[in-house]
């Protein structure tokens, strides 16, 4: 694949001399493969730099990922948080889900069967698996969103990745010892990804549309 004007890529052989000769039909299945790999030659990165910005964003979404894998390092009793210091800090989350009654990963929780602090420390637990991964799939996006030259192909690769590495940090759950893969936190973990590309996209259209426009106006 060759790079031509305005930075498209094409196929040397389809711009090929033929001889009209049994070789055509190579030729033409030698060129089909070009035109299919320069469709998923999604990436340029020959001219491309990375703004300061878009560092940073990279350099917060590393963050998120060592904080991640630090606390999926950890077992479930060096990350549980003692009734009192649920009382003393999070009192007002305990009071909003006091009457909360539903159904996680096949288990029911309300207060009856977790108590108030062990429901508002398993609502709190699933708010930072939610909230890590908008993060990261924030900062990805952020981050990313440049490089690829089919725009669609940004928020769906970073929300890929997000939900690649929340499989791989069950698994590293899995192996720490006394904490259990769950498939429903790989899909809450999706899930804040997905809003927080989402959330940019709309943003970053919202600015597009009605902003920029009228300073061109």
């Amino acid at each position: 694949l060759i790079r031509g004007r305005k930075g498209r890529f094409f196929s040397p052989l389809f711009y090929a001399k033929k001889e009209p000769n049994h070789n055509d039909s190579v030729l033409q299945r030698l060129d089909s493969i070009c035109q299919c790999l320069n469709l998923m030659t999604l990436i340029a990165m020959d001219k491309f730099h990375f703004t300061k910005r878009e560092k940073i964003f990279l350099l917060l979404a590393l963050l998120v990922l060592v904080a991640l894998f630090i606390s999926s390092s950890m077992t479930y009793q060096q990350q549980e948080i003692h009734d009192n210091k649920i009382n003393r800090y999070f009192g007002w989350l305990e009071n909003i889900v006091a009457g909360w009654d539903f159904t996680y990963g096949g288990r029911i929780h309300n207060v009856q069967v977790d108590g108030r602090a062990g429901l508002a420390q398993f609502v709190l637990r699933k708010m930072a698996h939610f909230g890590s991964y908008f993060l990261l799939g924030g900062f990805g996006y952020l981050g990313l969103r440049r490089i690829f030259k089919i725009k669609w192909v940004a928020p769906v690769l970073t929300w890929f990745m997000a939900i690649a590495f929340a499989v791989f940090d069950e698994y590293h759950q899995f192996l720490t010892g006394d904490r259990t893969p769950s498939v429903h936190d790989v899909m809450l973990d999706g899930a804040g990804a997905l809003t927080a590309i989402l959330l940019i996209m709309l943003v970053l259209f919202i600015k597009h549309r009605f902003f920029d426009q009228k300073k061109q106006v």
